[in-house]
């Protein structure tokens, strides 16, 4: 689409769905966007901080434990190294036979994409909040900005 002035000035879809179907792509077919998820994510976890209901740079573990992390320095990430790669997880980390997983280097120090360390920030959100991610993306993102297409 090519956006003027605010309004919608052009539209059209392109591609297919599917390979071996060739359904063709419309302006309602949903895309799996993956990553692009914490963007959202990340707007929603500023919309709390802007509430009061998360402080960005208090250790994450205060609000939540994380029993899958054998590495005391886990201690000291906070929602700040998550929203800037920073926390010290590895992307997917590989667990040890107890189900534990070390970090790379100490929260704040470094930088390292972590998809894990959002799934923990997540966690942290619901245990705030008490409700589920899909709510508080539902309230704090999509309903404020009149998205109605988009799903988690």
């Amino acid at each position: 689409s090519l956006i003027k002035e605010d309004q919608i000035i052009y539209s059209q879809t392109y591609g297919v769905t599917h390979a071996q179907t060739r359904e063709p792509v419309t302006s309602q077919t949903l895309f799996e966007a993956g990553s692009i998820t914490k963007l959202v994510a990340s707007f929603a976890v500023m919309r709390l901080y802007e509430k009061g209901q998360i402080d960005l740079d208090k250790p994450l573990y205060t609000y939540l434990e994380n029993e899958e992390i054998n590495d005391e320095r886990y201690q000291l990430m906070t929602a700040r190294h998550v929203l800037c790669h920073q926390s010290g997880m590895s992307n997917w980390p590989k667990k040890d036979e107890n189900g534990q997983f070390q970090l790379n280097f100490t929260p704040g120090t470094q930088y390292g994409y972590s998809g894990k360390a959002y799934e923990y920030l997540k966690l942290v959100l619901e245990a705030i909040t008490h409700q589920s991610i899909d709510t508080i993306l539902k309230e704090e993102v999509l309903d404020p900005l009149g998205i109605s297409d988009m799903h988690f």
